[in-house]
């Protein structure tokens, strides 16, 4: 048995210990706090990719090689884009099985790009299966709410779907309504609702909010990131 700070290894396989460690072991002599790898995540949540978290982290470290003497330090302090990802595919796995009682084990025997795939894939499958629990209700600009002439509520969203239920594609996506979507006359193209002018009206609202809400505010966050990285 061969015991490393946030693992031990025997055999092939590598089990991580229980609870999420303060400092994340991204490879066999790199290390990552735990704070800053939180700060990656937030980060990666609003498109900011995992190279530029890396240059952010290089930046400042080398603002702060100006100002203090580090001359003497012995260890090193640059950064990957496989770190970034690896710190944030870590984070991920450890706090969604320590929800579940569950501890993380990987193959050892593999590139550390391959480690934790299969693992990604099983939590997945689960979290599509099952949902999770601290997301019991709809994606508020993903999903809407309408009130129909006789007083009804309906509500639309986006939904994925895969080929078992490709057969609903033509269909309507209202809420309740088995009508066929209509076709667009000029592109020929299908639209996610049928004919009646109401659920047509509710499908061009639906899209008109997701262009100018939540994409509107990711890409002026973008857009602040990448001038302070440009400097």
């Amino acid at each position: 048995m061969n015991y490393q700070s946030n693992y031990s290894i025997k055999g092939q396989l590598r089990t991580y210990y229980t609870g999420i460690p303060q400092f994340i072991q991204v490879s066999d002599h790199q290390f990552v706090e735990l704070e800053l790898a939180m700060q990656w995540m937030d980060l990666m949540q609003i498109v900011v990719s995992a190279t530029n978290c890396a240059h952010l982290y290089g930046i400042a470290q080398a603002r702060r090689s100006c100002t203090d003497n580090v001359d003497d330090w012995q260890f090193g302090s640059s950064l990957t884009t496989e770190q970034v990802w690896d710190s944030f595919t870590l984070l991920a796995l450890l706090d969604y099985l320590q929800q579940r009682d569950e501890r993380l084990i990987v193959p050892h025997d593999s590139d550390q790009k391959h480690h934790f795939t299969t693992t990604m894939y099983a939590c997945n499958s689960q979290i599509v299966l099952e949902g999770q629990d601290k997301l019991p209700h709809p994606c508020c600009a993903c999903m809407h709410i309408f009130e129909s002439p006789d007083g009804t509520l309906r509500h639309t969203e986006v939904i994925v779907t895969d080929v078992e239920h490709h057969a609903l594609k033509t269909v309507c996506a209202v809420d309740g309504c088995d009508k066929l979507v209509m076709v667009d006359t000029e592109t020929g193209k299908n639209h996610k609702a049928c004919k009646d002018p109401v659920h047509l009206l509710m499908e061009t609202a639906n899209i008109d909010s997701s262009r100018s809400g939540k994409s509107k505010t990711q890409h002026q966050k973008l857009a602040r990131l990448n001038g302070a990285i440009g400097t």
